[in-house]
């Protein structure tokens, strides 16, 4: 989320039958207040009060976000590029190593 704010491209985020015009500020909105709340810094996150002010008030003007907590740099398709349902795409060593850098860990969970 934080590599596609940086380029412009949030709404890839956004799954492509939500076309609707009007949606695309709340959508957007709504990224943009999740990237602030997993911001480095505690205290340049918003409290769960103010999240709330955020979300019910449209006229309010957001803050730019700081990067977050913690990224891991793995590639983005283009939005014309698309993994079929229940396929995992194939990734390299390499960036199943971007995965695991720093002591984090990504994990697929499965269900029973």
């Amino acid at each position: 989320a934080w590599k596609l704010w940086q380029d412009g491209r949030a709404l890839d985020l956004v799954d492509q039958a939500i076309d609707e015009p009007w949606w695309k500020n709340q959508i957007l909105r709504c990224i943009l207040i999740g990237l602030l709340c997993v911001q480095d810094s505690p205290k340049d996150r918003p409290t769960m009060s103010t999240v709330v002010l955020m979300l019910v008030n449209s006229s309010m003007i957001l803050p730019t976000p700081s990067p977050p907590a913690y990224f891991t740099s793995r590639p983005i398709p283009k939005s014309s590029e698309t993994v079929r349902s229940g396929e995992r795409p194939i990734l390299s060593s390499r960036d199943e190593e971007n995965q695991n850098s720093g002591g984090l860990t990504i994990s697929d969970l499965h269900p029973r």
